[in-house]
């Protein structure tokens, strides 16, 4: 199996799973969370022209994207690096929700116990309409055909 690199992944799986799943584990009980669900998190800029090799987008789609009206995308603004806690800061990152991975609960906490570097966090309430936006984004129904729209003929 080749490795995956995640330059930045943004934690998906709800806080009270994982809080309950950390305090069944330091109280010597048996995991309640077996893995958790992560989406990448990419350069505004990468993103936007590895969409674009699939699907070019023109400025207006972009703006769309960049304003969150876009229901595949998320779009994170620049972290100014007082709001950093590596005080680096971050350009724009932007989410495709199609992109998203678990890994092992137990694997994960191996992994980023001696390399986690937690740069920032998303506050109230926009937490709260990113974990709405992509799950919304994933409880689509999927439709034998499309829909099509005719138009008035004058």
């Amino acid at each position: 199996m080749l490795p995956v690199n995640h330059d930045f992944a943004v934690v998906m799986t709800q806080d009270c799973d994982l809080l309950r799943d950390f305090n069944r584990r330091h109280q010597g009980k048996s995991e309640s969370q077996p893995n958790i669900l992560l989406c990448d998190a990419y350069y505004a800029a990468s993103l936007r022209a590895k969409v674009q090799e699939d699907t070019p987008l023109s400025s207006k789609e972009w703006k769309v994207v960049t304003q969150n009206s876009s229901e595949r995308f998320q779009y994170l603004q620049r972290v100014e690096p007082v709001m950093d806690m590596q005080r680096e800061g971050l350009p724009p990152l932007a989410m495709d929700f199609r992109n998203y991975f678990t890994v092992p609960t137990e694997e994960l906490y191996h992994r980023l116990i001696p390399t986690i570097r937690r740069r920032a966090r998303l506050n109230t309430p926009y937490v709260e309409h990113l974990a709405q936006r992509f799950f919304k984004f994933h409880a689509r129904v999927a439709l034998p055909v499309d829909h099509v729209i005719e138009t008035a003929q004058t």
